[in-house]
């Protein structure tokens, strides 16, 4: 059987008394944990979010994109040439967001596979031609990104390449098609 680990937090709303929403998600922790399922409580969800999306709109989409593990895109040099670089951008995201993490979650980060060739869950998706959770590892980190102003080359270059397979993977399931015959279109490129 397989467990759940879970880290639990309070969204922040502002229509609802603070201490009820921790008292809620605790109440959820005790409902949900077991001996085989196990939730913490964590503060600030904002900040766990920002923090596991060093890890997934980096390593997730580059991996999903290069077709390889953790391990191999790290021996072909892709860690540091691609994922380092996007992992700095969503630190200024972040940061530009209120949100201060550890100086070294870049390193936490790199080194949390090591000693497995791990593939994410997104290259797993790829992989088995499902569709992928770009939107949410990806897009609203990037909305965010354009509402505060943060500029961030290599995670759009991220996003445009994997539109791009989404839309192969969606076409592979039948969720979205294209005519027989290409259309000839009038838009002039330069």
């Amino acid at each position: 059987m397989q467990s759940d680990h879970l880290v639990i937090s309070a969204f922040e709303n502002p229509n609802v008394d603070a201490d009820s929403q921790v008292a809620a998600a605790n109440r959820f922790i005790e409902m949900y944990s077991n001996n085989i399922n196990k939730c913490v409580y964590f503060a600030s969800a904002k900040w766990y979010r920002y923090r596991k999306l060093v890890y997934n709109a980096c390593l997730n989409t580059t991996c999903a994109l290069t077709g390889v593990d953790t391990g191999r895109l790290e021996a072909a040099g892709g860690l540091e040439a691609i994922a380092i670089p996007a992992m700095k951008e969503v630190i200024r995201v972040a940061k530009a967001d209120g949100v201060e993490l550890p100086d070294d979650v870049i390193n936490v980060v790199c080194h949390a596979d090591d000693g497995d060739y791990f593939e994410p869950s997104m290259r797993v998706d790829v992989k088995k031609g499902n569709p992928i959770e770009l939107e949410a590892i990806l897009g609203n980190l990037l909305d965010t990104a354009r509402k505060l102003k943060v500029e961030t080359p290599i995670l759009d270059l991220l996003f445009k390449l994997l539109t791009v397979v989404q839309f192969r993977l969606k076409e592979a399931n039948g969720y979205v098609g294209v005519p027989e015959k290409r259309p000839i279109p009038d838009t002039f490129f330069k």
